[in-house]
């Protein structure tokens, strides 16, 4: 059997045929704001992923009617006007379609003008252009699925002291808005879909596509547990690194951070402050790491943690593996980092928006996600399992299996 999104292997329904019964509506594409030119990719895979279906079975096009078009998009307008205040309006009718808006909550890429002033726009601006955009369908399409990649306010899922709790908030705001699911890449505390048990999220792992990346760009790697190891930067990241060092059969370490509960809360967050980082685990002495983690906001914990393996560990090569790489603080250090053989690479998805500051980087990899979101999308428009592409234990041991072959 061929790997997962292999070229050759688009859709899921190569694999398991019989759940290929009929699709729920026509589909249709949604891009909010800034988020146009992914949505293009993943229509351009989409195509491709149902011309191969056509091929097979030309039969679906008299029982789907629009299942093959070269174009899913929806012509959508989200306008802003020098108030503040934002519209969004649809230009086509979406009567008993299957609906998909996909948004990059994060794209701080876009920006407005209001009283004269250029705007970025906020986490919360695409958020309500979100519910414009469903509030603009009036309930006519068959269903309403949101592709959130980043999961809005996925780090404010618990409460401390009096704190909102904004995720929990949002999803029950979409859910009271008739979505039909919800589809997001690994949230930063899972169990926020508790907020929502009568329909939870769709929770799909980024685990193949970054190992993918990175075994693609770095060939001499070795995966062998004398060579390899991983370290989680700190407690938080812990379940993403004991199954990253299960997954591979290396050994796992974890830096721990000790803080200060004498002085109140007085650092920058709000938090006790860090007294004490300490590692946790075996000499690692000529290994090579990778530093596995959900996002990359400024940067901080994971250089910190990168450059203690060099001084103290005496580590070989250094690799960051992060769904998000937010970087809210720029390059500049990640630069530094690279320039003094502290890193060796940061691979990453292309999921959120990413300046061209860093897409540039000579250390900077992106894993190419649109094929496996436009399998995503055709499996829950046909109602068909969406296991195979949430659990990819067999499509990364096969992987290994073949780079150990090759090595």
């Amino acid at each position: 059997m061929s790997l997962l999104f292999d070229d050759d292997n688009y859709s899921l329904y190569n694999q398991n045929r019989s759940v290929r019964m009929g699709v729920v509506g026509p589909l249709a594409l949604i891009a909010t704001r800034g988020n146009e030119s992914y949505v293009n990719k993943v229509n351009d895979e989409l195509y491709r992923i149902r011309r191969k279906q056509v091929e097979e079975r030309p039969e679906v096009l008299l029982t789907a009617p629009g299942f093959l078009r070269k174009d899913y998009q929806t012509e959508t307008k989200f306008v802003r006007f020098s108030s503040g205040e934002a519209k969004c309006s649809i230009e086509q009718t979406l009567r008993g379609h299957d609906v998909f808006i996909i948004a990059d909550v994060l794209n701080h890429g876009v920006t407005y003008n209001m009283r004269g002033l250029t705007v970025p726009m906020s986490p919360d601006e695409h958020l309500q252009d979100i519910k414009r955009a469903i509030l603009a369908i009036g309930n006519k399409a068959q269903r309403i699925n949101v592709v959130m990649p980043y999961l809005y306010q996925s780090k404010q899922v618990l409460r401390l002291s009096r704190a909102a709790l904004d995720c929990a908030q949002m999803l029950k705001e979409l859910i009271n808005l008739n979505v039909h699911s919800i589809i997001t890449f690994e949230p930063h505390e899972p169990r926020i879909e508790n907020a929502i048990p009568q329909i939870g999220l769709e929770r799909i792992p980024c685990s193949y596509l970054l190992l993918r990346t990175l075994l693609e760009g770095e060939s001499n790697l070795s995966v062998d547990k004398k060579d390899l190891a991983i370290i989680s930067p700190d407690e938080a990241a812990m379940k993403r690194g004991i199954f990253y060092s299960s997954i591979l059969g290396v050994q796992m370490s974890t830096f721990y951070r000790q803080r200060d509960y004498t002085g109140g809360k007085n650092n920058k967050n709000g938090d006790y402050p860090v007294s004490k980082y300490r590692f946790l685990g075996e000499n690692l002495a000529g290994k090579n790491v990778l530093i596995v983690d959900d996002m990359i906001i400024s940067g901080e914990t994971m250089l910190k943690t990168a450059y203690r393996l060099r001084q103290e560990q005496k580590v070989k090569d250094i690799y960051c593996l992060a769904t998000f790489p937010i970087m809210t603080k720029g390059v500049k250090d990640f630069c530094q980092a690279y320039k003094d053989g502290v890193i060796k690479g940061l691979y990453s998805t292309d999921l959120i928006y990413h300046t061209p500051e860093l897409t540039e980087q000579v250390w900077y990899h992106e894993a190419d996600t649109t094929k496996f979101v436009a399998s995503l999308i055709d499996c829950i428009n046909h109602n068909a399992s969406i296991s195979k592409l949430i659990d990819q234990t067999a499509s990364i041991n096969e992987l290994l299996e073949k780079r150990r072959n090759k090595i």
